[in-house]
């Protein structure tokens, strides 16, 4: 009787592999830290970049940028591939540590993603 489960269990075993690589190397991430809290800003803007630089290794992936975004806005950044969309978007995310310059963040940030969770059951 067990014999007969061994193969179906060996399936779920090797499907779990790839998605439980991708939680650990999750896990293992350095947590980042927010420079400052966020803070109100009196001019109506929720994200306030100035002279904001990344670096990653030796690449520049942000220079000087100044940005600021106002509350209830929703922003669209397009352009050719390499500009620096991700990284501008990971770097308002905190998700990328700054070089340099100062980020301000009001309140949350909504972001969609580049690639889409499409489900195939229902939401009910």
């Amino acid at each position: 009787p067990i014999v007969c489960f061994l193969p179906k269990a060996i399936h779920v075993i090797m499907e779990s592999v790839i998605p439980l690589e991708r939680l650990n190397a999750f896990l293992r991430c350095d947590e980042t830290e927010k420079d400052s809290p966020a803070r109100p800003d009196e001019s109506g803007n929720a994200i306030i970049l100035r002279s904001v630089f990344v670096q990653k290794a030796s690449i520049k992936l942000l220079s000087d940028i100044n940005v600021s975004i106002g509350r209830g806005h929703l922003v669209i950044v397009v352009g050719p591939v390499g500009c620096g969309k991700t990284s501008l978007a990971h770097a308002i995310l905190n998700e990328l540590s700054l070089s340099s310059g100062s980020l301000t963040v009001s309140g949350s940030v909504s972001y969609a993603s580049q690639e889409p969770w499409i489900f195939t059951s229902s939401v009910r």
